[in-house]
């Protein structure tokens, strides 16, 4: 049986914020007034101080709450209007938008296919020729553009305006993920021939074909950095995997140490939201002072390089990059054996004979 992911549900903070919002909107809590303290908003919500900071955070990045020091939190004089669409998607994690391409991009190109003109073609060709010519010239922005430019005439080749209002949408979140995931050009160029093969499919109105040739593409579209394919929720199959550990150490750039904190922090809910997330400790090494150690669990590599390709983690990569970071490393292993004092089916023999013999 195919399995289709797992439901997001909403964290705690998230649901906090969410009422909160609510009352900021319907007027309960005026523009300019203070919000009442920690202590008050744990327990109206029976939650936890650490929830509430939370959610003050998630409201305070949407425009609704401003937390001034040493005085308290206050609902903002000038609140947000609605959120358009596109305000929306920028929300979007990695995982949520190759489900979306997963499910409607072979959709979409059968459908052209049956209803595409000359014009329609000649349009699809243009981009595609663009997004070869870029790629080859290591031109990162513009073969980005192309590519987007290529799906999105498919997708006006269907000649239904909603379907081409819904590329539209996810074709700006899409950029934007790209724009933080990729370096270079290498594997938009390895999945230039993929793109050809979609294309010809299309001018031949072969369905199966069509099928065939973007299931390829997808596949390529998601390999992850160490260029091995990533499998769509939709293929996955349940398998025993085993648990995985990630060693992050890193040395914040010199005065840096408090904003590396505050943006591990600020990480906190979103990474408790992908699935497979076990756990994670943070710790000061007591042999090199000023160098910090991550260590995060997971319930399989898969789950792992979830949380890897997550737009807010991409960010704050980002952000390493650019100067956060004086220097840092990754290690990824695999747990071979777990145990504990009371649970002992997994200890090596002679461990367990040797407390025995005690």
């Amino acid at each position: 049986m195919k399995r289709f992911g797992t439901i997001r549900k909403k964290s705690l903070s998230e649901e906090v914020a969410g009422k909160i919002q609510r009352q900021i909107e319907s007027g309960k809590l005026e523009k300019g007034s203070k919000l009442p303290v920690e202590q008050q908003l744990c327990e109206m919500f029976g939650v936890g101080r650490s929830t509430v900071r939370e959610a003050a955070k998630l409201l305070a990045t949407r425009g609704y709450l401003s937390v001034e020091q040493g005085r308290g939190t206050f609902v903002c004089s000038e609140l947000p209007g609605k959120e358009t669409w596109e305000q929306k998607m920028q929300r979007v994690d990695i995982r949520e938008l190759r489900e979306a391409r997963d499910l409607f991009d072979t959709a979409f190109a059968q459908i052209a296919a049956v209803r595409c003109n000359d014009d329609d073609l000649a349009e699809m060709e243009k981009w595609l020729v663009e997004r070869r010519r870029t790629a080859e010239a290591g031109d990162l922005q513009a073969c980005i553009e192309a590519d987007v430019n290529f799906h999105q005439a498919i997708a006006q080749a269907t000649h239904n305006g909603m379907l081409a209002e819904i590329y539209r949408l996810v074709a700006g979140r899409q950029t934007s993920s790209w724009q933080l995931m990729y370096d270079d050009t290498a594997r938009l160029e390895n999945s230039q021939q993929r793109h050809e093969q979609v294309f010809e499919a299309i001018r031949r109105k072969d369905a199966a074909g069509i099928e065939s040739s973007m299931g390829c593409l997808l596949a390529n579209i998601w390999k992850n950095d160490a260029g091995t394919e990533t499998v769509s929720a939709a293929e996955t199959v349940a398998a025993p995997q085993k648990k995985v550990a990630v060693m992050f150490e890193v040395v914040p750039a010199e005065g840096r140490a408090a904003e590396y904190f505050e943006r591990g922090a600020a990480l906190k809910a979103a990474l408790q939201q992908v699935p497979g997330f076990i756990s994670v400790e943070r710790f000061e090494s007591v042999a090199n002072q000023g160098k910090y150690l991550s260590l995060s669990f997971w319930e399989n590599d898969r789950a792992a390089e979830e949380w890897r390709n997550h737009l807010d983690h991409r960010r704050s990569q980002v952000r390493g990059h650019a100067g956060l970071f004086d220097r840092y490393r990754i290690s990824v292993g695999e747990i071979i054996r777990e145990y504990s004092n009371t649970d002992r089916s997994n200890a090596p023999a002679d461990s367990n004979g040797y407390l025995l013999e005690k």
